[in-house]
């Protein structure tokens, strides 16, 4: 008689969900160190990073279908099995186009975990006990950019950068045996299969004819854009370029990371006062205040003129972002999924695309990284304001 397999519990759900800040942030603080180690300029490490990022969006758009159509449980052992042979071949990569495509098949893993966390609350819980799992998995992806930068500043200054992507697979391998004893399938056999080709492409055609569905995630991504330039830039800029060790790296950002769960924070008290649209105008108002005022203090390089204007960045972001794709996906109720998934995946494709191009301006100070981020929250505005507008001709009409 075989063993029943019980359904995921919270735990492992939330172990789910945090291999993504673990992935992103764990590496930050090993950027110089990679990039001593092949002996190359510290933006090709950070491609390596950026390409990561396209290959978490990309992925997502295959894995919603599939999701859908092969159930829970296989698409979560498959995605853990990817996140541990990518991290594999970080281990053993004896060049760089080898840490690369180990970042790449990494993501393309953790992607599926990401997505999975969230599907299978929706198997088990709704209504309010939906919206308190839901909460406590935002808190944990929350804190989690807080402690794995600092974890990932020890290891390479204890270890070695490989063990960055050492720590990685032996969480894997962790959570691989984890979720095989105990990680059922949680959706009905009346419901596999998925949704038909025609149908998903007449959705995804409803999303791309609709101008403020683009203008808010055009929105969101150069709000975003700006966030993950900073976290790419800042590795370099203070280890190399400041002398701060990759150990005190991890603690030189807990103000970035303190001000985002402000911000973050504060949107959720305040919003259902305010409205979405007036809390994303108060989000970019304060980051963009932020920026110039990092972009005024950059003739006097140091630490703290970074991170004092950076921590304040964090905080508008934190009002801006979250509320942004909220915004996003008000659409007709019957494409919510689909854009769920599409703002995520098309977001973090851009987001790894721009990012791509703005670490090759690194020129050992944050005039730079100001300058990029303050391009994307100008962009940022222009379509943000599109939105409003476009929303405001639409109730008028109806």
């Amino acid at each position: 008689m075989s063993r029943q397999i019980p359904v995921p519990s919270m735990w492992l759900m939330c172990a789910m969900a945090i291999t993504w800040p673990i992935t992103i942030n764990i590496f930050l603080p090993a950027i110089p160190a990679i990039s001593d180690a092949f002996d190359v300029a510290p933006d090709r490490v950070q491609f390596a990073f950026s390409m990561g990022m396209m290959a978490f969006g990309a992925a997502q758009f295959i894995i919603g279908p599939m999701i859908d159509k092969l159930g829970r449980r296989p698409v979560l052992l498959t995605g853990v099995m990817i996140f541990l042979a990518g991290s594999g071949v970080g281990v053993l990569a004896p060049s760089l186009s080898l840490v690369t495509l180990g970042r790449v098949v990494q993501c393309c893993g953790v992607a599926a975990l990401f997505v999975l966390a969230r599907v299978i609350i929706r198997d088990l819980y709704s209504g309010a006990r939906a919206g308190q799992a839901m909460s406590r998995l935002a808190t944990i992806i929350t804190v989690g950019p807080m402690v794995t930068p600092i974890l990932g500043g020890l290891i390479v200054s204890v270890a070695g950068w490989r063990y960055t992507f050492g720590f990685a697979a032996i969480y894997a391998a962790g959570l691989l045996l984890w979720a095989w004893r105990a990680a059922g399938e949680t959706q009905p056999m009346a419901e596999r299969g998925g949704m038909p080709f025609g149908m998903l492409r007449q959705q995804y055609g409803l999303l791309f004819s609709d101008p403020v569905f683009i203008s808010f995630v055009f929105t969101a991504t150069f709000v975003s854009n700006a966030f993950f330039t900073i976290m790419l830039l800042t590795p370099v800029l203070f280890i190399k370029d400041f002398g701060v060790s990759p150990a005190a790296f991890g603690f030189c950002i807990i103000g970035m990371t303190c001000g985002l769960m402000a911000g973050s924070f504060l949107a959720s008290r305040r919003v259902l006062r305010l409205g979405i649209d007036r809390m994303i105008a108060r989000g970019l108002t304060i980051s963009t205040a932020a920026l110039l005022l990092m972009l005024a203090l950059t003739p006097w390089p140091s630490l703290l003129m970074v991170i004092l204007p950076a921590s304040l960045y964090m905080f508008g972001h934190g009002m801006a972002f979250p509320n942004s794709i909220a915004a996003s996906t008000e659409v007709d109720p019957r494409v919510v999924g689909v854009a769920t998934a599409t703002v995520a995946a098309a977001n973090m494709f851009m987001i790894g695309v721009m990012t791509s191009f703005s670490a090759k301006w690194h020129d050992g100070t944050g005039l730079p990284m100001t300058v990029v981020c303050l391009a994307s929250n100008a962009l940022a505005w222009t379509l943000f304001l599109n939105a409003r507008r476009l929303k405001a001709r639409r109730r008028a009409a109806a």
